[in-house]
């Protein structure tokens, strides 16, 4: 069993094939406002959409031309993520609207500030062009990744600082031999590589864990 509907796209018709379930999509009626979601294909000189997502718009005005997608797997509608992301936006925004960096901080890196790169990726202004949305996009994601490296490199030194308070074993040895390997080697080391062997040594002499 299989429901096709005809959508009038700017005088332009696609058909919107839907199989199986059919009764999900009984609530879509002639001359309702639709917004669609998949993947276009053209058949027959006919353009197809196979088991689009779709949302009914009741008010023009409240059609945004620019929204965001998420791979949800069908398990929850886009339009419901839209909603449920926007409510716990504007709760952020009314509980806390401090930034981890400060106002230097955001200008010396250029970042936006946290809930701007929310907004620019996740609620795209309609007032906007594509492009514009799109580059305000990459620079809300710039700011994230931005501080995920961040939450990272102080991680790693937090661990750096425990093991600096750690006893290790401390290792003599004769550096003569270990040269004269490297020296018979049938290649020559890169300059990262020497600056990893001199670690290393430093790291064997003074009986600390290496880092």
């Amino acid at each position: 069993k299989s429901l096709i509907i005809k959508l009038d796209v700017d005088g332009s018709e696609i058909q919107l094939r839907f199989i199986h379930k059919v009764f999900i999509y009984s609530n879509l009626k002639l001359h309702m406002n639709i917004r669609v979601t998949g993947t276009v294909y053209k058949k027959n000189n006919i353009i197809n959409m196979i088991h689009p997502e779709t949302e009914i718009i009741s008010n023009e005005n409240d059609l945004e031309n620019i929204i965001p997608h998420y791979n949800t797997k069908g398990r929850i509608s886009q339009n419901k993520i839209r909603k449920t992301i926007k409510f716990i936006l504007d709760y952020i925004v009314q509980k806390n609207t401090n930034d981890v960096f400060d106002d230097k901080q955001l200008e010396q890196y250029g970042l936006a500030n946290y809930i701007d790169a929310l907004r620019y990726c996740h609620l795209p202004s309609s007032n906007q062009t594509y492009e514009t949305c799109r580059e305000l996009f990459q620079t809300g994601r710039r700011r994230f990744i931005f501080e995920e490296l961040l939450s990272h490199r102080l991680k790693v030194n937090s661990e750096i600082d425990i093991l600096e308070n750690q006893k290790g074993c401390a290792f003599n040895f004769d550096s003569s031999d270990f040269n004269n390997f490297i020296n018979n080697l049938n290649f020559k080391l890169t300059p990262s590589q020497d600056e990893v062997i001199k670690i290393i040594e430093n790291d064997f002499r003074r009986g600390k864990p290496s880092k």
